[in-house]
């Protein structure tokens, strides 16, 4: 086979303010009062694909199964001379029920062993991103009252900028007995992701803060275990369960910056501290920040620890008025500055365990009960809306727990900032257990047989469905299962609460 594709995205934007009439909408966008309130920006991207593909399968005697897939794929946002990668893969299953010393074993219906290995690639990037790019501005030069068109360097190329790859390798069996009322499916697997793309901070001297590089490797280690019993089966009642496990580790073998941590999210409240990122030997979503180490309570806390070094806070004491009331961190090197060498290691956003439970009912062939629960185990996750509304500054609506703040008066033991306070850094006290346990869907439906009465209509079927009927969890935001970033696993910037969605279904058949 072969494919090719071209996306062109074009955008034009006009903004005017000071019209005599606004009636005319954007259909006179010239009849601003002044040109210095008309403005203007457009561009482009361009994207081109190109794939070549195959596939050959191999079959003997229904027992030894060979499938090999190759394709070579071509995207233009890549360098130059690296836009073309090859991608193979191959599998084999043994289908050991099929064989001639399996025949007298009359209660197996499927025992199998597959095994498989295969290289996939990842384009998702921007385009241009391999190119030196240039930036355009009215507004960086000011000479009287007159803004000059300048141009400005705005992005570093990378010739050698080419596709993230994938290299997988798994081993599966499948087991079905007793008619197929026991059914399991087990998977083990290995994938060794390189060259990933992505956006490294730069030396800011080059006057470029960041570019984009293939850099590091990846590792996941991973099991999933699918069991599908028919519990009960008879003429008046059915049931089926099926239950899913699943774990996976993913680690970062080599983050190409040594020891460094390369930032994948950065706190928006601190253009300086990250809160997530790539580091040699630590999980591929890792948190980090600060460990938070309450408030000073009194003026004697304050002046035992500029012997023992133990905590420090962002601002000096007496800097801009008492620390007493404020937060304080662990000074982890202990050099009364809290800065990025006192951030530490805060877990880690994949979870431990996590999977589903489908439990299938029928009654006298005609009422269905369908109900799905989906859990998670483990894993970490960022509130970072507490970053707004867990500090007790202003300007912001606050959580519950707020109210508790430290008072010299009203409340002296307490933990929590003191009013007025700035606390904008990220530290373990914004980051939750994400484990959780979902009634994700639930359904009854009812078969009306109408070919009893009606030679046009043969059945009716009445139900009614309902989605996320119930969470169970120990985060204080609304669900711990959402990511607000399309970078990182488990951020949650203040994500909207899932609705909970109730359907009526009639199905009328002839």
């Amino acid at each position: 086979g072969f494919t090719a594709s071209r996306r062109t995205q074009d955008n034009s934007t006009y903004r005017g303010t000071g019209f005599m009439n606004d009636d005319t909408g954007y259909y006179n966008m010239g009849g601003a009062m002044s040109p210095s309130d008309y403005s203007m920006s457009s561009y482009r991207y361009l994207k081109t694909t190109m794939s070549a593909l195959g596939r050959v399968n191999y079959n003997y005697a229904r027992r030894y199964y060979l499938t090999f897939t190759f394709r070579a794929d071509g995207a233009s946002n890549f360098s130059m001379a690296r836009k073309w990668g090859f991608f193979p893969a191959a599998a084999f299953r043994w289908s050991v029920s099929n064989e001639p010393f399996m025949r007298d074993v009359w209660w197996l219906n499927d025992l199998s062993v597959r095994v498989s290995a295969g290289r996939s690639g990842n384009d998702a990037i921007s385009s241009y991103l391999s190119m030196n790019t240039i930036r355009l501005s009215q507004s960086s030069w000011l000479f009287g009252d007159d803004t000059l068109l300048s141009s400005l360097p705005d992005r570093l190329a990378n010739d050698s900028l080419t596709w993230e790859t994938t290299d997988s390798y798994n081993l599966g069996l499948n087991f079905s007995a007793w008619q197929s009322r026991v059914n399991i499916e087990a998977d083990a697997y290995l994938s060794v992701t390189r060259d990933l793309l992505l956006s490294v901070r730069n030396s800011q001297t080059t006057g470029y803060n960041t570019y984009f590089a293939n850099l590091g490797n990846t590792r996941n280690i991973g099991v999933e275990l699918s069991i599908n019993t028919k519990n009960v089966r008879t003429p008046h009642f059915e049931w089926e369960t099926t239950l899913t496990l699943s774990h996976n580790d993913q680690k970062v073998t080599d983050s190409g910056a040594g020891d460094e941590v390369v930032p994948t999210y950065m706190n928006p409240r601190s253009s300086t501290q990250y809160m997530y990122g790539y580091r040699t030997g630590y999980p591929v979503n890792a948190l980090w920040g600060y460990q938070y180490a309450g408030v000073w309570h009194n003026q004697e806390e304050i002046d035992r620890n500029a012997h023992t070094n133990t905590y420090v806070s962002n601002i000096k004491d007496g800097a801009n008025g008492s620390n007493v009331g404020r937060a304080k961190y662990v000074d982890v090197n202990g050099d009364g500055n809290l800065n990025q060498d006192d951030m530490v290691y805060l877990g880690n956003s994949d979870p431990l365990l996590y999977g589903g439970f489908q439990s299938n009912f029928k009654f006298f062939g005609k009422l269905n009960l369908n109900l799905y629960f989906t859990y998670s185990i483990g894993g970490k996750i960022y509130n970072l809306s507490e970053l707004y509304m867990g500090s007790s500054i202003a300007s912001y609506n606050k959580y519950r727990y707020v109210l508790d703040a430290w008072d010299a008066v009203r409340n002296p033991d307490s933990d929590i900032p003191m009013p007025q306070y700035d606390d904008g850094l990220a530290s373990d006290r914004f980051v939750h257990d994400a484990s959780f346990f979902r009634l994700k869907s639930a359904s009854i439906s009812y078969t009306f047989l109408l070919s009893r009465w009606s030679k046009v209509f043969k059945t009716l079927n009445v139900g009614i469905s309902a989605e996320n009927l119930f969470l169970l969890k120990y985060y204080n935001g609304f669900d711990p299962d959402v990511s607000t970033s399309s970078t990182v696993r488990r951020l949650d910037d203040g994500s909207f609460p899932r609705p909970r969605t109730f359907t009526l279904n009639l199905e009328l058949k002839f």
